[in-house]
């Protein structure tokens, strides 16, 4: 049996970022210290802070991704099936007919909570500086955040292992770079903290891979429908600095909707009592 892969994320960009973006990465005793500022929806800059362990990073990135050998024709016998999802399910990878693709809710639910959960915390005590912490500025300040992060290909130098083209959020937080379903995965980790996870939704293209989260489209927003809702398009591939409903400029209408399930991350409480602090345009 042959088996194969479609990958995402391949559009014909250099490394591009936006000049107010400013970024450190230090590894200080073994760990990973980010100071990362971007301009937020108000105009204003934010800077976020986060650290992860070297040995915990390491760790989660090699969890990461399938052997190629996957690929090589198979005899399809109970034994040899069972090896190979065992392998797919080890590096969060899942089969769908024939195709290996990136296994979405597991990849979202290992990830989330050590690198998404600590950049939700900080968008919901800025947007309570502001005293705007409601679902539609959550959703903004995350595709700002995740927008800013400069747009590169993910440069794999591993032979043996397939990774989908995919940037899992500690490689792309200690890079500091991203193309756009590494983003989109980053950004539903973070989201997924922050909204229901249910209203979120991805949106397959054959080159491309964005979101789109359930809502009630303005006059001359870009939608979706999906199971008789509604969902706007959450285009965060940046640089370009798209609002939710905006489309980009690789976005068609031809997609492959897939629903977000299996996550059951607690919504962070909003935030109802403003905080005094003055921002830096």
């Amino acid at each position: 049996m042959l088996l194969l892969f479609v990958p995402n994320g391949m559009i014909a960009q250099d490394k591009l970022e936006n000049p107010w973006v400013g970024y450190q990465v230090k590894n200080e005793e073994g760990v990973f210290r980010i100071s990362y500022f971007f301009k937020d929806q108000f105009g204003y800059r934010q800077d976020f802070h986060f650290s992860f362990p070297e040995e915990k990073v390491n760790k989660d990135v090699s969890k990461f991704g399938v052997p190629k050998s996957i690929f090589d024709v198979y005899v399809v016998t109970e034994k040899n099936l069972k090896y190979r999802k065992r392998l797919m399910d080890e590096g969060l990878f899942r089969l769908n007919g024939k195709i290996v693709e990136v296994d979405k809710p597991a990849f979202v639910n290992y990830y989330s909570d050590t690198y998404c959960k600590p950049i939700a915390e900080q968008i919901v005590e800025a947007l309570a500086i502001y005293g705007k912490d409601n679902r539609r500025e959550r959703i903004e300040m995350a595709m700002r955040f995740v927008q800013d992060i400069p747009y590169g290909v993910p440069e794999f130098a591993n032979e043996t292992t397939h990774f989908g083209g995919v940037s899992p959020p500690p490689g792309l937080l200690i890079e500091m770079k991203g193309d756009c379903d590494s983003k989109a995965f980053l950004f539903v980790g973070i989201l997924s903290y922050l909204i229901d996870s249910g209203d979120i939704i991805f949106l397959n293209q054959p080159h491309h891979l964005l979101t789109a989260i359930r809502g009630e489209p303005q006059k001359g927003l870009t939608f979706v429908r999906y199971k008789r809702r509604k969902y706007l398009i959450a285009e965060t591939a940046g640089p370009g600095e798209r609002k939710l409903g905006q489309k980009g400029k690789y976005y068609t209408s031809k997609v492959n909707i897939e629903q977000l399930v299996g996550t059951n991350n607690e919504i962070i409480p909003y935030r109802e009592k403003p905080l005094a602090k003055k921002y830096k345009k």
